[in-house]
């Protein structure tokens, strides 16, 4: 299987979305225990679409007046493991657009939460640090490809926290993934 095709095919097929904050958050100083600052949580009921995580970026929106880097750390984790039922923030704190234009409002299941209490300790570094960020410039932005994809079954999270040297440093994070079926991961060999 080719994984730039089968990804512009659920491109061209309007299954891929991508949702960022609106507001700027803080980073954290330290990896999080308990608390996700970005959640994507699979709503679909069991037997539902996965959401195959295909990305997760980060745009720096300020910097303090210090030098200073960043970067993140993600994490997966299940609800059946004691994660809080996530509280959708969609509506007011992100926005979510389909890869293919024209593709209307998300009518899809995906809840997007800011700070949501997860007790599983997973995280994991995804990408590289941003380089020393020139004290009080903003603008440094990270993008990384999940290699392999993240898999968020249903009932299941994908988080995202900010990790910086400084508090002052703030910035937008987001996930694209893709929503497809079990038959479908299955037909292509990741199921």
């Amino acid at each position: 299987m080719d994984w730039d095709t089968q990804v512009a095919k659920w491109t061209h097929e309007g299954k891929v979305w991508r949702a960022n904050e609106t507001a700027l958050q803080a980073a954290v100083l330290a990896v999080p225990t308990t608390t996700a600052a970005w959640a994507l949580y699979n709503g679909e009921p069991k037997g539902g679409k996965w959401y195959i995580v295909l990305a997760s970026y980060a745009i720096q929106g300020a910097n303090g007046a210090t030098l200073s880097q960043w970067g993140l750390v993600h994490q997966v984790s299940d609800r059946a493991q004691g994660t809080a039922e996530p509280t959708d923030d969609l509506v007011t704190a992100a926005v979510v657009v389909n890869q293919k234009g024209n593709q209307g409002v998300y009518n899809g299941a995906a809840v997007i939460s800011l700070a949501l209490a997860v007790l599983d300790d997973r995280w994991s570094p995804i990408g590289p640090t941003a380089a020393i960020v020139v004290a009080s410039l903003s603008g440094s932005q990270l993008y990384v490809p999940h290699t392999p994809p993240s898999m968020i079954p249903p009932g299941s999270i994908h988080s995202l926290e900010m990790v910086a040297s400084h508090t002052a440093i703030t910035g937008r994070m987001g996930d694209l993934w893709a929503e497809v079926t079990e038959e479908e991961l299955k037909d292509i060999g990741i199921l």
